[in-house]
């Protein structure tokens, strides 16, 4: 077998192995452990694997990250519905969220959740514009 041929192989061979294996850019492979995130893994998040982890299991880390990438100030209550991947529910009996912190009686609180540890996340919204909203917060 020529040297050409052999490396086309050992390419064909360590492409049919990726879901098992690792392939590093050498055509080495390396075992993987499955259901173990590398800290490569934590960069490949994107808002769609997020939003599916949220939709699905719930996980207040994926929400967590949403709403430090995903939502800003400014946004309606549609554009955080979307990022999030849910609909949010009014919260009409909302005084205990905007007593003493500066919200006024005509803004409008907005619910979303709860994760899978039973948390929501009330958010704030004034002239259908989301206020007081800071992403680093859920960093």
């Amino acid at each position: 077998m020529s040297t050409g041929k052999g490396l086309l192989l050992a390419g064909a061979l360590c492409a049919a192995a990726t879901s098992f294996l690792g392939c590093t850019a050498t055509g080495k492979m390396t075992p993987q452990v499955l259901g173990k995130a590398s800290p490569e893994d934590a960069a490949k998040k994107t808002p769609d694997s997020e939003r599916r982890r949220y939709q699905v299991d719930r996980d207040p880390t994926a929400l967590r990250w949403l709403l430090a990438h995903c939502v800003h100030r400014a946004m309606t209550v549609k554009e955080v519905n979307d990022a999030l991947g849910e609909d949010s529910v009014r919260v009409h009996d909302d005084t205990w969220v905007k007593r003493g912190n500066g919200y006024r009686e005509d803004d409008t609180v907005y619910r979303w959740g709860p994760d899978k540890n039973g948390r929501d996340v009330y958010l704030v919204f004034r002239e259908g514009k989301l206020i007081n909203f800071d992403p680093k917060e859920f960093e």
